[in-house]
């Protein structure tokens, strides 16, 4: 790791540049690419396998639906778990490839296109509860009682 100094004479400033070697940018990289795809990929296949395990179960209890007629029914009902795991994936897209740039960029060069970048990878995490609790009919209607609740304990 080295550092350097660049004069800019146009902004009247002095950068500093920090440098890497190759072997810590890899790490770097293949960190930040385990933080990303691992908890997506346990949220998404676990979803499948609840979907899959639900279906089968009903297939032995219910015999009067095939399997697949259990998995398209299961899959309807779940279809929600579905679709938050697909969303969190599209929205953490941007912070993925922000953390992934390595390139200087002039700090007046387009900041309001990086500002909104930055902030759209905050989405996923700020919009937890429109992604997972509203989607679903269980979890909105114990949401619902958990609120009504708390509002009954206040008066």
């Amino acid at each position: 790791m080295y550092r350097d100094l660049y004069d800019d004479y146009e902004e009247n400033r002095i950068w500093c540049v920090t440098h890497y070697s190759k072997f810590i940018q890899t790490y770097n990289s293949t960190i930040i690419f385990i933080h990303f795809l691992i908890p997506l990929l346990i949220n998404f296949f676990s979803a499948v396998f609840i979907i899959i395990m639900t279906a089968r179960q009903h297939n032995t209890s219910n015999s009067k639906l095939t399997f697949y007629q259990q998995l398209i029914k299961q899959l309807k009902e779940h279809k929600p778990i579905l679709i938050s795991s697909i969303l969190v994936v599209i929205l953490s897209l941007p912070r993925l490839i922000i953390s992934l740039l390595t390139t200087c960029m002039k700090s007046s060069s387009k900041p309001l296109l990086y500002l909104i970048g930055y902030f759209i990878s905050f989405l996923p995490s700020m919009l937890m509860l429109f992604i997972f609790v509203l989607t679903s009919d269980l979890y909105f209607k114990q949401f619902k009682e958990s609120i009504k609740s708390c509002f009954k304990r206040r008066q």
